[in-house]
């Protein structure tokens, strides 16, 4: 039975202990610089994500239908223009229901805002003006004057 040295396994363990602390550096480094990349792009990024999470989804409709003998193209073409359909389809649905709700929010409007001026003044007058040095008064005369102007542009 051959025995090892002490001395041997510190230096193997010293070796060990170098790598995994030169790895953990490494993939450190990376995720900060991927982070970074990230935040940089994060605004460009998103259709390019969306398009990946598309085509992982697709893909088996893809292949079913090359299995039943279309070419890739065609398989491409056909689940485009399904595509292209569901997503008229749903315009069609949710435009109509976001016009009716946007006009009555535009018709409510006035009272929301009235409610809001009242909610505001209603609050104790001295501590409005204790926390933000603002009068109650120009708070009613701001509130009027941005309900003025809203329901301007709106009407416009």
């Amino acid at each position: 039975m051959a025995t090892t040295r002490p001395e041997t396994h510190d230096a193997a363990d010293a070796a060990v202990a170098a790598s995994f602390r030169q790895q953990l550096r490494f993939w450190l480094i990376a995720a900060v610089l991927f982070g970074l990349f990230l935040w940089l792009f994060s605004e460009i990024l998103l259709p390019f994500v969306a398009g990946m999470a598309l085509a992982y989804f697709l893909d088996p409709v893809a292949d079913r239908l090359e299995r039943l003998g279309l070419s890739r193209v065609m398989a491409t073409v056909i689940i485009l223009f399904f595509f292209i359909v569901i997503v008229v389809l749903a315009l069609m649905i949710v435009i109509p229901v976001l016009a009716s709700q946007l006009s009555d929010f535009t018709a409510r409007l006035p009272e929301y805002l009235g409610r809001l001026q009242q909610l505001i003044t209603s609050f104790d007058p001295e501590w409005l003006e204790r926390r933000f040095g603002v009068k109650p008064e120009d708070v009613r005369e701001g509130m009027n004057s941005l309900l003025s102007s809203g329901v301007g542009f709106l009407t416009t």
